[in-house]
């Protein structure tokens, strides 16, 4: 499970705020909570969905990404010093 992540806006902050300050993705992350989770603008997040790095849904013809998907795709890109 997803536990103690910093994003990048209060907003988010706000949104993702649980019991005793313990912070956790939403299940379920919209299209903008993606680009501001990884700090990259919507045009790279959109190439990265149409190319298939990011797996996602559609709901209402919107695009969402599942919370355990993005932090697979980081963990996968993911380097330790060398």
């Amino acid at each position: 499970m997803l536990k103690k992540i910093v994003p990048f806006s209060t907003k988010l902050v706000e949104k993702l705020e649980e019991s005793q300050n313990d912070m956790i993705l939403p299940p379920l992350l919209s299209f903008e909570e993606v680009c501001e989770y990884l700090g990259l603008g919507h045009t790279i997040v959109s190439q990265m969905i149409k190319k298939g790095e990011i797996p996602h849904t559609r709901a209402r013809n919107r695009i969402r990404v599942y919370a355990t998907d993005l932090k697979e795709y980081l963990d996968k890109r993911r380097v330790v010093g060398k």
